[in-house]
């Protein structure tokens, strides 16, 4: 530390100054500046307080380069780096000085200001109040928490909640990379922006919304909540459309905050050719689950999409989704998922639901215990197909499993065994009810040279309770009902060698598969309903899976190998790639798959991933 004749001022250089009320702090309100250089007198105090008694009272973290104090004009100047953290807000400059007359901080040359909030305020010349509470800022731009934009050519806070913005701009757009300059996807301009922190609004006045940088609309006042509000009754964003059946229709939402814990979105509907429908979702949450619900409804015509609709006659029409969840223990948890329509075209013609072709329903009660795992399900469903009738839809009723894993044993082998129970029930076509119980057993083990071996016993046993099951007879198709089963045995080998190349930065591993499945020809009889197995895709998932249909009424029967290759690169920071390629092929001619699977034939098609 020195001292200099003339100027009276001190001066210290120690790369990076670091304290806690020191520095601008200690200096800026000391009782007692520094001698003179010739040990006369020291200057006279004054006695207007170094800052607001608030300021002292809370420690002050500065951070500088180069720190110089002007004894005569009460300034202290900080060059370089300069960081000033106090009450959560921390500014950062080139240049800061702090005029203890004024009890004012000047900030310039790269300045930022960074709130509580998580906003990040930026300009070219700040002043602010001693307590960086309030002040003014030239050609202000803002970073808000949720990544929204701010720019104005100046803007002053008030009582440290209240910023006021000159010809300002707001976006939540990211600003495009490859062309900075080019306006965002939409924006709104402002000759004034407000934002009441206590209130956590942004109020517009005289604003122009742009799209792609083109003004669209002006509104005289506007307002909406700030990035911190995560809820807030009021309305939303209108959507509107066009269509044939409706013809031009518009959605106004409003959302009401009940309170914390539930929620009310209200969007009604109101279109030129068939009128009002009321819309709206209901949510709350509890302590061991949630609730959600949509419902909606109309009084409109029932022909569109429907040929040869007798009339033109209007009819309630519409529908409900709820979904809801509870935890009963750590173990035990409930739901149910209700979805139901009036007619088949509603969810469709309203846009609530346009690609399922059926709305499925159920209730649930599932069961965590360990490793162990069940389920008791049941499911309706009501088709959205014209010419399907809700007649020819199962009624689930119910469909329970359990599955048990055993521990590995010492030497490394494992027991799971299964459960299922089925009530399958149709107005009109086959129902069933169905009891399967099954054990499977693995036994993995590795060769000195690095070969892995697992192999697979397992049996199944399949009981049913049938009734309208179609069965082909000799020039007809009749039907069946009554009792009738299998017992489904399999054994497998499975078979890997990996082989592994350690380099610098990554690793390989090359590794061929193969294995073998055998089981008993057939084991599809006709008096089987399939209602579990019908959908199947062929792909890479399905090699090296002793039994490829994913439901219990069907099995794959017979002997057949899967072989693959199999390649890996790992990076050693995370990143890696994998890929696989193989086959599967079968010994005899009769296959249980359906042409088109791709394991019609003896050999199937190729897959990889």
């Amino acid at each position: 530390m020195s001292v200099k004749s003339g100027k009276r001022y001190f001066s210290t250089r120690a790369g990076r100054l670091t304290a806690v009320g020191l520095a601008l702090a200690a200096l800026a309100a000391t009782d007692n500046p520094p001698a003179q250089a010739d040990g006369g007198s020291a200057a006279p105090v004054s006695k207007k307080p170094a800052r607001s008694d608030s300021f002292k009272r809370v420690p002050l973290l500065f951070n500088a380069d180069d720190l110089n104090y002007d004894n005569r004009l009460n300034i202290v100047i900080a060059r370089g780096h300069v960081e000033i953290s106090q009450n959560g807000r921390t500014v950062f400059a080139d240049v800061v000085s702090y005029n203890q007359n004024t009890d004012s901080v000047i900030a310039s040359g790269h300045v930022t200001l960074v709130d509580p909030s998580g906003d990040n305020v930026s300009g070219n010349y700040v002043e602010l109040t001693s307590d960086l509470h309030d002040g003014f800022i030239k050609d202000i731009r803002i970073l808000m928490a949720d990544r929204s934009r701010a720019a104005a050519t100046s803007g002053r806070r008030v009582d440290g909640n209240w910023t006021e913005l000159r010809r300002g701009v707001y976006s939540p757009c990211d600003i495009c990379v490859k062309d900075p300059t080019k306006p965002p996807t939409w924006q709104l301009k402002a000759e004034r922006i407000d934002h009441d922190q206590t209130t956590k609004t942004i109020v517009y006045h005289d604003a122009w919304m742009e799209i792609g940088g083109i003004p669209v609309m002006y509104t005289p006042y506007f307002s909406h909540p700030d990035p911190s509000v995560k809820r807030r009754s009021g309305f939303l964003a209108p959507t509107f459309g066009n269509s044939s059946q409706l013809g031009a229709r518009a959605t106004i939402p409003y959302f009401w905050d009940i309170a914390s814990d539930r929620d009310l979105l209200f969007s009604p509907i109101v279109s030129s050719k068939t009128g009002l429908v009321l819309a709206g979702r209901y949510r709350q949450r509890f302590g061991n689950g949630a609730i959600s619900t949509f419902l909606s409804a109309t009084d409109a015509f029932n022909g569109y999409g429907v040929p040869g609709a007798p009339t033109g006659r209007n009819q309630l029409r519409g529908n409900i989704a709820t979904q809801g969840v509870f935890d009963l223990t750590d173990q035990l948890r409930t739901g149910f998922d209700i979805n139901r329509a009036t007619d088949q075209t509603y969810t469709r013609i309203y846009n609530f639901d346009t690609w399922n072709s059926f709305l499925t329903s159920k209730a649930f009660l599932e069961d965590f215990d360990g490793r162990n795992y069940g389920a008791v399900t049941a499911y309706s469903f009501q088709a959205l197909r014209q010419g399907i009738t809700d007649r020819t839809q199962p009624y689930v009723l119910p469909a329970a499993e359990y599955t048990w894993y055993g521990r590995p044993n010492d030497w490394g082998g494992q027991f799971t065994s299964t459960a299922d129970l089925l009530d399958i029930l149709r107005e009109t076509g086959p129902s069933a009810q169905r009891l399967s119980v099954g054990s499977r057993y693995d036994q993995p083990w590795v060769t000195p040279d690095g070969q892995a071996f697992n192999g697979i016993v397992a049996v199944r046993g399949d009981g049913y309770n049938v009734a309208r099951v179609p069965v082909p007879a000799a020039s007809s198709i009749g039907t069946y009902s009554g009792a009738t089963g299998r017992v489904y045995p399999q054994l497998g080998l499975e078979w890997r060698y990996p082989f592994a190349r350690y380099g610098r930065g990554s690793s390989w591993v090359i590794e061929p598969k193969a294995a073998v499945y055998a089981a008993p020809p057939g084991g599809n009889s006709q008096k089987i309903a399939n209602n579990d197995s019908q959908a199947f895709n062929y792909s890479d998932a399905d090699l090296f899976v002793p039994d490829r249909f994913y439901g219990y009424d069907e099995v794959d029967s017979g002997q057949r190998t899967d072989y693959a290759m199999r390649a890996a690169w790992y990076g050693i920071n995370g990143p890696h790639g994998e890929a696989i390629f193989g086959q599967s092929y079968r010994f005899q001619h009769v296959t249980p798959f359906q042409p088109g699977t791709g394991l019609d034939s003896r050999r199937s098609d190729y897959v990889g991933r």
